[in-house]
């Protein structure tokens, strides 16, 4: 039978489906001989799972940040089963795979659950997309944790996962980001800007747009990925109206790109646009991180010197700073992203994880 490898990943933004995606194309290039799928869960109930998922992180971030941070109780364990389990199964019948890897921990524990219940005969990956894994990575049955860190390796040993089963590889992205940077930040007098809240355009991107434009220097020029948040686009057309430093992009291909002509990123510390950066060799800035996740991004993104961290109303002056005023410090935090990039992750996932199927195949287990 065709071997098989399944990739699960769910609609909590867009990430994790991108991260699904670049694994998938790089285990199709090395292995032809694969049929390669790509699953995002997304029935009703799990749309209804993710929708209050974002309106907690909206209109309750502090209750949002205890309920990250707490131990994980047996009946939220059967509430992701309960919500994930249909599409999940219905994956697995459709697909039978031979391998599953996970870039999302929802449908990746149920596939887990499976195999423990002896309903799927198949090894088990995560590959974890923030730079720090929560514990809801951590159940038994899986077989391979891939993580962007070592400090993400650090802490699943800290819980409890067999050091044996850790690799650090990064966090997937697509083959675009393995091309050369393009643009030193001393090429002409323009100093470009790229703006990103995700794809669903997620963070106070109005107001950080607002203090930009605020900047008094013509030769800056900024351009603003709004994602699928056609609301966003709207009101920032009206807010920027004859202001022709701006250019404003809704979903688009073109994101490798843009960050190899930007001096400078604004974003959220989602963890696969960050390592898009870091890849791309593309100093960041930083806005107020949702919590959870993202706080935690943060704070591994600032240890590897490529970024800082400005308060909303503050972003206008920190650019403005460092574009203007530290060239030297653009160009060290520069070097620092190149060496904290990951570009090829994804091929080094499917290498690890095609090593294994073929010494499995050769020993029989």
């Amino acid at each position: 039978m065709e071997p098989h490898a399944l990739f699960l990943a769910a609609p909590f933004g867009t990430g994790h489906l991108y991260a699904a995606q670049a694994a998938a194309e790089a285990w199709q290039g090395l292995a032809p001989d694969w049929r390669v799928t790509v699953s995002n869960a997304s029935p009703l109930l799990v749309r209804g799972v993710a929708a209050g998922y974002l309106e907690l992180l909206q209109w309750a971030p502090g209750l949002y940040r205890r309920l990250y941070q707490a131990a994980l109780p047996p009946s939220a364990a059967w509430l992701i089963r309960r919500a994930f389990l249909r599409p999940v199964i219905e994956a697995l019948r459709t697909n039978r795979p031979t391998v599953v890897i996970a870039t999302h921990p929802f449908p990746g524990r149920v596939a887990a659950h499976l195999k423990r219940k002896g309903r799927l005969n198949a090894r088990i990956a995560f590959i974890v997309t923030d730079f720090l894994p929560h514990r809801l990575w951590v159940c038994p049955g899986v077989d391979q944790y891939f993580v962007a860190t070592s400090a993400g390796a650090a802490r699943l040993r800290d819980l409890g996962v067999p050091p044996e089963r850790i690799s650090v590889s990064g966090i997937p992205i697509r083959a675009a980001f393995d091309r050369p940077i393009a643009r030193p930040l001393e090429t002409g007098p323009e100093r470009h800007v790229l703006v990103m809240g995700g794809g669903l355009g997620l963070g106070p991107i109005a107001e950080a747009v607002g203090a930009l434009a605020a900047i008094p220097r013509p030769e800056l020029r900024v351009t603003v990925v709004c994602g699928r948040n056609e609301a966003l686009r709207s009101e920032l057309q009206e807010q920027l109206s004859g202001d022709h430093r701006f250019r404003l992009l809704g979903e688009t291909d073109q994101v490798p790109d843009l960050m190899r002509e930007a001096d400078l990123l604004i974003s959220k510390p989602g963890g696969l646009t960050c390592c898009e950066a870091l890849a791309s060799g593309l100093p960041l800035v930083l806005l107020a991180p949702l919590p959870g996740q993202e706080e935690e991004n943060a704070e591994a993104l600032l240890l590897t010197g490529a970024a800082r961290i400005a308060p909303t109303e503050g972003v206008g002056g920190l650019v403005d700073h460092l574009l203007w005023s530290e060239a030297a410090g653009v160009r060290a935090m520069r070097q620092c992203a190149q060496s904290a990039g990951r570009p090829g992750a994804a091929r080094s996932i499917a290498t690890t994880l095609l090593g294994i199927e073929r010494m499995a195949e050769r020993t029989g287990s």
